[in-house]
């Protein structure tokens, strides 16, 4: 199955523009509604959206030409 880059943005409300390609992606767990999921930010501190689960949250970043880092 092939994903474009649109579907992501739809699913995560993530702005496309906002993301400088190449740039570090920094995923750690954060708590929602009492379960863990993943947050992706920007190395400014930008979230691009949060995900239920780390791998969702590294594939994602590098759908966007970023490079995923885990961040306790």
């Amino acid at each position: 199955m092939d994903f474009d880059k649109s579907d992501f943005d739809a699913a995560l409300d993530i702005d496309p523009f906002a993301i400088a390609e190449g740039d570090t992606a920094y995923v750690r767990p954060v708590e929602v509604d009492g379960r863990t999921a993943y947050a992706i930010h920007g190395s400014d501190g930008t979230v691009f959206g949060v995900v239920d689960d780390w791998h969702t949250a590294f594939a994602t970043a590098r759908i966007y030409d970023l490079d995923p880092v885990a961040v306790h």
